[in-house]
């Protein structure tokens, strides 16, 4: 758990997001997972864009996000 925070502490580091911004974040993966921690560095609003399953299931179930827009897998390659 720990090396699962210390990944999503260094990409919000490398983001530095601005206070009260909007961020879109593509994937519900360890990386992805990092959108639990934008609120707290004063992000306004969080969205996850992912393929439904199970990743998207479980950052549901933590709260991750505001909004989840759910991607199709076919529509990926497009």
């Amino acid at each position: 758990m720990d090396r699962l925070y210390s990944g999503s502490r260094h990409g919000l580091d490398k983001i530095c997001p601005l206070l009260k911004s909007s961020v879109l974040v593509f994937g519900a993966g360890p990386t992805g997972m990092l959108a639990q921690l934008l609120p707290h560095s004063g992000c306004s609003q969080v969205t996850i864009a992912v393929p439904s399953g199970s990743k998207t299931d479980v950052a549901k179930q933590l709260d991750a996000a505001d909004t989840y827009t759910e991607l199709s897998r076919s529509d990926l390659g497009a």
